[in-house]
């Protein structure tokens, strides 16, 4: 596989965890006590933040940004997920 479809799978790849977190963030600020949906929003962020690193680990300040976007969605305030 040449370089720039290698690129242009993993922007995709990344774009599409995106959304799915974003969706995930959007339904738990519905249901802020739902403990199910804020698990697998927890999961589903890990797998965004986590397809940003180049080592595919999270890192601390992944784990903090997740939790501010969880905390944001919860208490219904503006989510701005980092890139």
């Amino acid at each position: 596989m040449g370089l720039k479809k290698f690129i242009f799978r993993k922007s995709t790849a990344i774009e599409n965890n995106k959304e799915v977190y974003r969706k995930f963030l959007i339904n738990l600020s519905e249901n802020p006590n739902h403990e199910y949906l804020r698990k697998l929003t927890i999961e589903a962020g890990e797998q965004y933040y986590s397809s940003l690193q180049k080592n595919g680990q999270l890192s601390e300040n992944d784990r903090f940004a997740i939790n501010r976007d969880i905390n944001a969605a919860a208490e219904h305030k503006t989510i701005n997920i980092t890139d």
